[in-house]
């Protein structure tokens, strides 16, 4: 039996180590399209010539939301970090046996470092897909005339 426990402890260790870098991967690659977009923004608006005002509206939201969203995926970035280092810490007081309630607390901490990440994770993404969304209106609207 306690064989089993072990090599379940194994599994969970190494899908929360799985979820962990495809966490930070997801995380990544939209801060690298947070980017991308802003150079498709300014290159958009260097070479259009004039802008009907929903035109203007669209790409000041889209700027907006972009914004938005890469905020939001450098604090689920530094929350993270936080998050590591507070890990760290928790796995040393269990080798330094510090006492349990701190442990607890630490443990209680960390658990709702966790959350505000993947909720960051979560703003982060839904941000950009409302940004990639006016983008192709911005795109539509400035083309509408020339079809």
């Amino acid at each position: 039996m306690e064989d089993a426990n072990e090599r379940n402890q194994d599994r969970y260790v190494r899908w929360q180590r799985t979820t962990g870098e495809h966490l930070s991967f997801v995380n990544n690659l939209f801060l690298i399209f947070s980017v991308g977009l802003f150079t498709f923004l300014y290159a958009f608006i260097d070479q259009s010539e004039k802008f009907s005002y929903s035109i203007k509206l669209a790409f000041a939201f889209s700027v907006v939301f972009n914004s938005l969203s890469f905020l939001a995926g450098v604090f689920c970035a530094l929350n993270r970090l936080k998050d590591f280092r507070l890990t760290a810490n928790i796995a040393k007081g269990v080798l330094d046996r510090v006492d349990k309630s701190t442990l607890d607390n630490q443990r209680d901490q960390s658990r709702e470092l966790g959350e505000i990440t993947w909720d960051l994770l979560y703003t982060q993404v839904y941000l950009m897909l409302i940004s990639w969304g006016l983008i192709v209106l911005l795109v539509c609207l400035d083309n509408i005339n020339k079809f």
